[in-house]
């Protein structure tokens, strides 16, 4: 193993807390000591099991997820476990402090500015001698100020806490994604290309190196006419990330583009800024072309030339059993445009 390929896994895994399995994984794998095998299934289910690790430590397993070992079987499992990281959506996340204040805190205020409400009305709104009634009369102004510091804290420690969320889950997106991009998986195109649009700038610009490094294992295999949404994010990109990364998506739709891509493709044809673009895009136009032509054709309903030939003599409808009548009087099929079986006249 080049050092060159644990640097990254050593980074992330050397800011996690000693003693824990990432860490202790990676390092093995830098003495010597571990195999790449136990060092996928220890972060596959520091990913796959979320709950409770440190956010620290899934960064770190889904970086070290670069290092799987060439095996199909567990290259698969630590893929699909990579892909569910960077598709995850941060509102599926669970917030424990946002829980905590929005189900606890809160409510608990608000009973306690309403107990005060009543309280100062019932005492015309002053409180009377006694040491009882200067107890509760703190307690309901401490109620009242906590009422209020709860209302103005929310607007502000909410987003706050969402924020520091945000930022923690961004890391390990942005670190499944360029693990994907390390292992070369070709499926992953649509997953990054998907991430350089709508992720946030960290997470966008890990994820456009990594779909760099993917596009060009993209093979004809992987076009599928039934879903375009590959070739349609892929086409948002085109004149977005420079001549040379135009030239790798327009490689990569000239394998998996289908009828959809035609107009993107014919539009950075006649606005490529280079000649070598224009030359690329020219030279894929006539494939795409021809499955556009293809999905077309496909989704028509072959009919016959002619009319199937039937024999007079088959009944258009059976008799029923134990039926009698004459037989000249039973529907027949018609024997062309205007001719009728003679004998059913």
């Amino acid at each position: 193993m080049s050092a060159s390929e644990l640097s990254v896994p050593l980074g992330f895994a050397r800011r996690v807390r000693r003693g824990s399995p990432v860490r202790m994984a990676v390092e093995g794998v830098e003495t010597g000591d571990a195999d790449l095998a136990a060092l996928a299934e220890t972060c596959v289910l520091s990913l796959v099991d979320a709950e409770g690790r440190p956010w620290r430590e899934r960064a770190a397993a889904a970086a070290a997820l670069s290092l799987s070992p060439d095996a199909p079987e567990q290259r698969s499992v630590a893929v699909d476990a990579l892909h569910q990281t960077l598709d995850r959506e941060l509102w599926q996340t669970q917030r424990p402090l946002a829980g905590l204040a929005y189900r606890i805190v809160i409510p608990l205020c608000l009973a306690q500015g309403v107990a005060a409400v009543v309280y100062l009305s019932s005492q015309g709104l002053f409180l009377t001698n006694g040491w009882l009634d200067a107890a509760f009369g703190g307690a309901v102004v401490a109620g009242i100020v906590a009422c209020v510091l709860c209302f103005v804290a929310s607007g502000l420690l909410m987003p706050a806490l969402a924020g520091v969320r945000a930022f923690q889950q961004n890391r390990i997106r942005a670190a499944a994604a360029w693990a994907l991009g390390r292992l070369g998986v070709a499926d992953a195109a649509g997953s990054l290309a998907e991430a350089v649009l709508y992720g946030t700038p960290g997470v966008a610009r890990v994820a456009s190196v990594a779909l760099l490094e993917v596009l060009p294992n993209l093979t004809p295999a992987a076009y599928d006419p039934v879903d375009p949404e590959t070739p349609r994010l892929l086409c948002r990109l085109l004149g977005r990330k420079g001549p040379e990364a135009d030239l790798l998506l327009l490689e990569a739709l000239g394998k998996v583009g289908g009828g959809g891509a035609l107009a993107d493709v014919e539009r950075q044809a006649r606005s490529a800024r280079t000649e070598a673009v224009r030359a690329a895009a020219e030279r894929i136009i006539p494939r795409l072309r021809e499955r556009r032509d293809q999905e077309r054709h496909s989704g028509r309903l072959l009919r016959p030339a002619r009319p199937p030939r039937s024999d007079a003599k088959t009944l258009v409808r059976p008799a029923p059993p134990g039926a009698s009548g004459d037989e000249q009087l039973l529907v027949r099929p018609v024997l062309g445009a205007g001719q009728d079986d003679p004998r059913t006249e």
